[in-house]
């Protein structure tokens, strides 16, 4: 009888403590959605041969980054971005910025020709005309590990070391 009693009270409890799982889960991916304060968007960048980079395949998934606290007021988050090296992708670490006056972000951008070429776009920092201009400071920095990737087939590859905002990823 006891067998039973205990048995009775741990099933019940499995289903609460179901329940209650899920009902954190909930909780937790409500909270976990991004409550950054993001750069002004622009117009998305056109792809066109004159302002991108031909890739030989697409970047791979971005990398997850530890953000750190806002450094002040009036800061926005530019997210982290891959970047072409000529040879490989670079991930360029994620960062907080004064946003110029004016200025929209632009984040990048990959398109296929009619013939099938990859292009890829960096993001970019527009005035209010419309022209390019140079990406703000950072003020502060995300963090990410530099991991290999995985391929489609499912063959490691070494990326590119992680690169400082505003570094000539080529060079490094």
């Amino acid at each position: 009888m006891l067998s039973q009693i205990t048995s009775m009270m741990l099933n019940g409890c499995r289903g609460s403590l179901t329940h209650a799982a899920f009902g954190v889960g909930i909780l937790l991916a409500v909270g976990c959605g991004s409550s950054l304060p993001e750069p002004s968007r622009g117009e998305p960048i056109a792809v066109r041969a004159e302002n991108a980079v031909e890739v030989p395949y697409p970047p791979p998934p971005a990398r997850v980054e530890f953000v750190p606290e806002r450094p002040r007021s009036g800061t926005v988050w530019v997210d982290g971005e891959w970047t072409w090296t000529g040879t490989r992708w670079a991930w360029t670490y994620g960062r907080w910025v004064a946003p110029p006056d004016s200025a929209t972000f632009s984040p990048w951008k990959t398109a296929r020709t009619a013939d099938g070429v990859l292009l890829f776009v960096p993001g970019t920092w527009r005035n209010a005309a419309g022209a390019e201009i140079a990406d703000p400071e950072p003020i502060a920095r995300g963090r990410a590990r530099a991991e290999n990737v995985v391929t489609p087939p499912g063959e490691e590859e070494k990326t590119a070391p992680n690169q400082v905002p505003g570094a000539n990823p080529a060079a490094q």
